[in-house]
């Protein structure tokens, strides 16, 4: 398991885990896995998060399209010099911040 998901775990649940029988191990996948299910539907009611995502992907919108049309710009570009039975760059000479836009 990543560090980063050890160190979010809450303080003794390795130890409480480590002991459980199987059909507590279980029941407490299913637990969580119902935990999680509220936090969604929680967060999907709550109504000052949804203008949030609502305003955020109002003020998204134009950097979304300006992204997406310079990546169908490389796209294309790829496929006219395959067509041309060129080499196309590889993805490391991409910028590392066009792979996450």
């Amino acid at each position: 398991m990543p560090k980063t998901k050890k160190d979010a775990l809450p303080q003794g649940f390795i130890d409480a885990t480590n002991s459980m029988s199987t059909e507590e191990l279980r029941n407490e996948i299913l637990k969580s896995t119902d935990a999680i299910d509220e936090i969604l539907d929680e967060r999907e009611s709550n109504e000052k998060f949804q203008a949030l995502k609502d305003a955020y992907s109002d003020a998204n919108a134009g950097y979304r399209d300006a992204i997406n049309a310079e990546k169908a710009k490389i796209e294309y570009a790829k496929v006219v010099l395959k067509g041309r039975g060129q080499t196309v760059p590889a993805p490391a000479t991409v910028s590392a911040k066009t792979k996450t836009a």
